[in-house]
């Protein structure tokens, strides 16, 4: 089983009541408190992603999963953190920035005495009652009353929370509350009802970074 050169940050925590890790999207994943506050990355190969090549490898560090109601706060107390290019609602400490050592260990100190910015929440929230929408998920293409459910379930209420936060951070928040989600028909429906594509007519491009999601998911190098 991989292990992970980044574990040893997580001494000041991994005695805490709550905490636990759980190994995802070929990464490693890191509750405390029923809530997700990082997540381990360790991939040094892929620095590109649609089409955009970046000077740093876009998943080798460290994962912060936070509202981005918090980001300015966050950033200005971590200066090295920046939104990830994927997965914008969470932010990013590469592993390759001068500053790493020492904001990795100050934002662990950080979630060890539980401040509020860090982490979300990813419980099963589907058994709680469910607020009105101005237009059901379920009206998008490709999508169904059960996916309209989790995504629900997952904070996504509305349509256009949906279409605001993209595909890429509504498949990741719905694959971590349900990893058997992840799945290349799961993935063509999401992204076609983002672009208002039937799925079957996704171009190339799209078919290409679909599959690679997946894959990357199930913990296989992109």
């Amino acid at each position: 089983m991989k292990t992970f050169e980044l574990e040893y940050l997580l001494e000041p925590i991994a005695e805490q009541f709550g905490f636990y890790t759980k190994r995802m999207f070929g990464g490693l994943a890191v509750y405390l408190d029923d809530k997700m506050v990082l997540v381990l990355m360790e991939d040094k190969q892929t620095k590109e992603y649609r089409g955009v090549t970046y000077p740093y490898a876009i998943w080798n560090g460290l994962m912060v999963p936070t509202e981005r109601s918090e980001h300015q706060s966050l950033m200005a107390d971590y200066s090295s953190l920046i939104p990830h290019v994927v997965l914008g609602k969470w932010l990013f400490l590469s592993l390759e920035d001068n500053e790493f050592e020492d904001q990795s260990e100050r934002i662990v100190d950080a979630i060890k005495a539980r401040d509020p910015r860090f982490g979300i929440q990813v419980e099963d929230r589907r058994k709680s009652k469910k607020k009105k929408t101005a237009r059901f998920i379920q009206s998008l293409r490709n999508l169904g009353p059960k996916t309209e459910e989790d995504l629900i379930s997952v904070g996504y209420e509305t349509v256009q929370q949906l279409l605001d936060a993209g595909w890429e951070e509504a498949y990741c928040r719905l694959v971590l509350a349900y990893p058997q989600r992840n799945n290349l028909n799961m993935l063509k429906a999401l992204m076609g009802a983002c672009l208002d594509i039937d799925w079957r007519h996704l171009d190339a491009r799209d078919e290409a970074e679909a599959h690679k999601w997946v894959m990357y998911f199930r913990g296989s190098k992109i």
